[in-house]
């Protein structure tokens, strides 16, 4: 744990899909991380929110070579 906080990381204990153990706060924890990182960015200027803004539609069938369908 110290070393992820050393590393600017997210500590995630154990989690496990298959037991149900931390599933959701894993995921909360992921997203949040995401969010803070990329609103850290806006605010030093890096990229703008419409940088991050989705697409409005889903390109991903326009890719030839797809990993999932």
């Amino acid at each position: 744990m110290l070393f992820c906080r050393d590393q600017g990381l997210v500590w995630i204990d154990e989690c496990s899909a298959l037991a149900g153990i931390n599933i959701e706060e894993t995921f909360t924890a992921m997203v949040e991380h995401i969010h803070d990182t990329q609103m850290h960015l806006v605010r030093a200027g890096k990229v703008t929110l419409k940088q991050l803004k989705l697409r409005e539609i889903d390109t991903s069938q326009d890719y030839e070579h797809r990993c999932c369908y």
